[in-house]
């Protein structure tokens, strides 16, 4: 870990290759300790990577099971179940309101999609 330049406002670090411009008030937050100001930094941009991750694999989802819905292709597969534990919890609390029994498309789809982009928003990932 080597600091570059420190003025009054803000650090600039190189810390295993990666430059890092470290406003000086965010890292007073954290009781000055930058290590655990960079592995929060790094925390936080891998959890919205794989939110991303996860919006991406739900929108091939949506378009697979339009294209190609057998079974038997291994995409379809792959992308069901990397998906479903995040859908299958939304589709059994929806299937307990007879509103969303009544309607002819898996709403719980639309849900958790809209739920993955809430949080990749609140978490300061912004909209895709």
């Amino acid at each position: 870990m080597y600091i570059i330049t420190v003025n009054n406002k803000i650090i600039k670090l190189l810390y295993n290759g990666i430059f890092y411009d470290i406003i000086i008030f965010e890292l007073r937050k954290f009781g000055g300790d930058l290590l655990v100001y960079i592995l929060l930094n790094i925390t936080g941009r891998l959890v919205i990577t794989l939110l991303y991750v996860m919006q991406f694999l739900m929108f091939g989802r949506a378009l697979m099971s339009w294209f190609f819905p057998e079974e038997d292709n291994k995409i379809a597969r792959f992308l069901f179940v990397i998906t479903e534990p995040l859908v299958y919890p939304i589709r059994q609390l929806l299937s307990k309101i007879e509103f969303f029994n009544t309607v002819p498309i898996d709403m719980s789809f639309l849900f958790a999609m809209i739920i993955l982009i809430i949080l990749t928003t609140a978490l300061g990932g912004g909209l895709i």
